[in-house]
């Protein structure tokens, strides 16, 4: 959404307007793409996000527990294999 790759029904959420504007900035920015595995974090939060059926703001005041479990993983340096599917 944010790079306009996908299409999107309806009005574009205004969180992704609101990154949109930062990149229109005259500041170097990139935008890249990591695997889901290498920010588990940020992929649980926007599954999260998609759950909520809004677009509305929502503060957690502190992370739920399946989410602090990730936290710790990433503070501690877990590493988590990436996990693909190889055609024959």
């Amino acid at each position: 959404m944010v790079t306009n790759n996908c299409k999107i029904n309806g009005t574009i959420p205004s969180f992704v307007q609101r990154i949109q504007d930062i990149l229109r900035r005259e500041w170097h920015t990139q935008v890249i793409h990591t695997w889901r595995e290498g920010n588990r974090c940020a992929d649980w939060l926007a599954n999260f996000s998609l759950s909520l059926n809004s677009w509305n703001l929502v503060v957690l005041k502190s992370p739920p527990n399946e989410l602090q479990n990730l936290m710790f993983d990433d503070i501690s340096g877990a590493c988590m294999s990436r996990n693909i599917c190889l055609a024959p």
